[in-house]
């Protein structure tokens, strides 16, 4: 047991780091990093999109709007509706560590890893993500006090078809993600409800079912064998080599000539149940061919279920995602006064997310004119910034939009001659 120990102690880091289950450094956080936590025991990821990072410090906690700020859509919390807003990386990772999704991986790792976490499509350059998740950001109401936006604005959370995963997935890839505009009423399902995802989980359910019951049967036909014959002997090297193993003594039954074809059938069915040959005896062919038939009628009775009656299904689903626990948001449990407060730094950090993106990509912040001044017309600038990046460069005739984004660099002489043409 201590070999064992020592063994997992060595092996289990390992496997973490190879296939990416570290959890990512805040310190290593970029703009337009698609970023998830896990929630409700590792069963599923809550997922969002880093829009800025800028630290005064190397002991920087990401505590504040100020120096991380991350887009994402909040699920509903009791009568308090869904909503895609600007958190801090604290607040977003709410006691969870932060890892990082992979793109552009090969389809191996992609297997070997969790459904959500890494895909092998490539992202966009990172300033189209991030202006894409700073385009829908949900207005609050003229008040300033987490007012309702208006209804065309609104994006109606969905636990299986419009979710925090397929909102940074588009923010990501586009058009790739299944929708052409987030802020729409077009839906699609993420990585983790897909439903290859949903029938795998399907027959995972159906395999333990089936395994549980050719355990079942080889038990049953293992102690009738044992009635029929009477008899039980102790096999030595079947003990010896369980011993070294489990630290017990495996019995298996064992036959006699006088018992005939019934002492047989005794003997491959505790076989069957030891996993083990013995003299005479079959390997557990048997077990795992009645585990595999049992296995495949409950996998085929589980989605023909779900085939005819989807309603009942998505129903479920939402029910487990309500039990699960979710992150407060910042706002919620506050006075009106911090209510107020948030909203406000809200709006700054939205403003000084697009003036950094801008930055980067070196274009003039004042050819842009009265766009920067307010939140609203930063989400509105991104909303146009994205059509003009999604449109392309201009071709070699210098008429047409034809050749493809594929860079930083791309996006800057993109976003240099837009921020011209307005400012002419």
């Amino acid at each position: 047991a201590s070999d064992a120990v020592a063994v997992a102690t060595r092996f289990i880091p390992w496997v973490a780091g190879h296939l990416d289950l570290e959890a990512v450094q805040r310190a290593d956080l970029h703009p337009g990093d698609h970023v998830f936590v896990w929630r409700g025991l590792r069963t599923y990821q809550h997922h969002g999109v880093v829009v800025r990072t800028r630290c005064s410090n190397s002991s920087c906690k990401h505590e504040s709007l100020h120096c991380c700020s991350i887009v994402h859509f909040r699920p509903p919390q009791g009568d308090t509706p869904g909503r895609i807003e600007l958190v801090s990386a604290e607040a977003f990772a709410a006691g969870a560590q932060l890892h990082r999704v992979h793109y552009n991986e090969n389809n191996w790792k992609c297997f070997l890893k969790r459904s959500g976490t890494c895909t092998t499509k490539t992202a966009d350059p990172w300033p189209i993500a991030t202006l894409r998740a700073l385009s829908v950001l949900e207005p609050r109401g003229s008040a300033g006090t987490g007012g309702t936006a208006a209804s065309e604005d609104k994006v109606e959370y969905n636990l299986i078809w419009k979710n925090s995963e397929l909102l940074a997935r588009w923010c990501q890839l586009g058009d790739a993600s299944g929708i052409h505009r987030f802020r729409s009423t077009e839906t699609h399902s993420s990585l983790q409800t897909s439903p290859g995802r949903l029938i795998g989980w399907c027959l995972i359910a159906a395999g333990a079912v089936g395994v549980g019951v050719a355990v079942g049967a080889g038990q049953a036909a293992a102690a009738t064998a044992s009635a029929v014959t009477g008899e039980v002997a102790v096999t030595s090297e079947v003990a010896a080599t369980a011993s070294t193993v489990t630290g017990h003594v495996a019995t298996t039954a064992s036959a006699t000539a006088s018992a005939g074809g019934a002492t047989a059938a005794a003997s491959t069915a505790a076989t069957a149940v030891a996993g083990t040959a013995v003299p005479g005896g079959t390997t557990t062919n048997a077990f795992w061919g009645l585990a595999f038939a049992k296995g495949v009628e409950t996998a085929q009775a589980l989605i023909d279920d779900a085939i005819n009656r989807p309603k009942r299904a998505l129903d479920l689903a939402d029910e487990v995602a309500q039990a699960v626990p979710q992150s407060p948001s910042p706002e919620l449990d506050q006075g009106f006064e911090g209510q107020r407060q948030y909203v406000n730094a809200e709006d700054t950090a939205i403003v000084v997310a697009l003036r950094d993106c801008l930055e980067h990509l070196q274009v003039d912040a004042e050819a842009l004119g009265s766009f920067l001044e307010t939140a609203e017309g930063c989400r509105n600038l991104c909303e146009i910034l994205v059509e003009v990046l999604e449109a392309g460069q201009l071709g070699e005739g210098g008429n047409e939009r034809t050749a493809v984004v594929r860079s930083e660099a791309d996006c800057a002489n993109v976003v240099q001659e837009f921020a011209k043409e307005l400012k002419n």
